[in-house]
């Protein structure tokens, strides 16, 4: 079996007192043929001294390439990793997470290569503000089926999950960079509509750690979310039309979900986005609804009120149908 070079991409941003526990996971890995490349996007605290000290510390001279580049946001600074990255397999990791274990990229390499997957992914733990077990809040992750499209919505993993293959056409496979949110989903998305091949191992891949900081993505305000992602699903109808123009299951599952954000902006008075939602909806047969999804659709026709009176009861439905 090829011992394949792994680039860990770690895109960091004022996280100077969080990076080394990230660093010490990625270097204690079993896995050693890698390749750590650290972007930093314009920190202001000490990432940089603490990154460079480390490289001194435990002589990664060669393993470890620092970068440092202006305020950019994180889908430029891990573009800018793709770009050094000289590696056949990538790993995403972000400077607040850290890796389930010391074992986890040598199964990841191991169940990519057996599997001929283009994607492979483990579950994900997620905790409060530090990684002790009674701080553990949820776990995520399962199979995705490519002729399911509402697995993909429920189990995409999220950036430090999943190893991946380096595209044919790196520009196909680049990370948005205006989008604020749903960064890692639409990433993934492109690789789902190209028919990548994912395959999920049955093992905890990553620690997420959940914390205040005003520089997490997930702090930011709802009404501020919201039109992040009436953007983010701009793109993706885009990308649907263009690469399944035909795939009306998919058109169906993608405007469901529309349907579902769309009540959520009318009920924030977000009239902006709700208009958004509602004209990205694709036209599809009644008939590639299911019958809970043609229901609460019909009843959101008649008045957005009512559709969110069970707005709490449609999000719950859309994890589901």
């Amino acid at each position: 079996m090829d011992n394949l070079l792994v680039s860990i991409i770690i895109p960091t941003y004022n996280n100077a007192d969080k990076i080394v526990e990230t660093l010490d996971t990625v270097f204690n890995q079993t896995y050693d043929n890698i390749e750590v490349i650290v972007i930093d996007d314009g920190s202001t605290d000490k990432t940089e001294d603490v990154v460079l000290s480390y490289k001194v510390a435990v002589h990664q001279n060669k393993k470890l390439i620092y970068y440092k580049q202006d305020n950019a946001g994180a889908p430029a600074a891990r573009n800018k990793g793709l770009e050094m990255a000289t590696g056949t397999l990538v790993k995403f990791l972000d400077s607040d997470d850290v890796l389930y274990d010391n074992d986890v990229l040598n199964k990841q390499v191991n169940f990519l290569n057996e599997g001929g997957y283009d994607i492979v992914y483990g579950t994900e733990v997620y905790y409060q503000d530090n990684f002790k077990e009674e701080n553990i809040l949820r776990q995520r992750g399962n199979h995705i089926d490519p002729n399911v499209p509402k697995t993909f919505w429920k189990y995409v993993p999220i950036t430090s999950n999943f190893l991946l293959k380096k595209g044919a056409n790196p520009q196909d496979y680049r990370w948005n960079e205006l989008l604020k949110r749903s960064q890692e989903f639409y990433l993934l998305f492109n690789y789902f509509l190209r028919n990548a091949k994912f395959g999920f191992i049955d093992i905890k891949a990553v620690k997420i750690r959940i914390h205040d900081s005003p520089y997490r993505i997930s702090n930011k305000p709802k009404q501020n979310i919201i039109k992040q992602i009436a953007q983010s699903s701009s793109f993706m109808r885009d990308d649907i039309a263009r690469l399944k123009p035909d795939d009306t299951k998919l058109k169906a599952h993608f405007n469901f979900g529309i349907l579902v954000h769309s009540l959520y902006a009318y009920k924030v008075k977000d009239m902006e986005s709700y208009k958004t939602f509602k004209s990205l909806m694709f036209k599809v047969p009644a008939s590639s609804y299911s019958l809970k999804q043609r229901i609460i659709l019909n009843v959101s026709k008649i008045s957005p009120v009512l559709g969110n009176i069970s707005n709490k009861i449609t999000v719950r439905l859309a994890r589901y149908i």
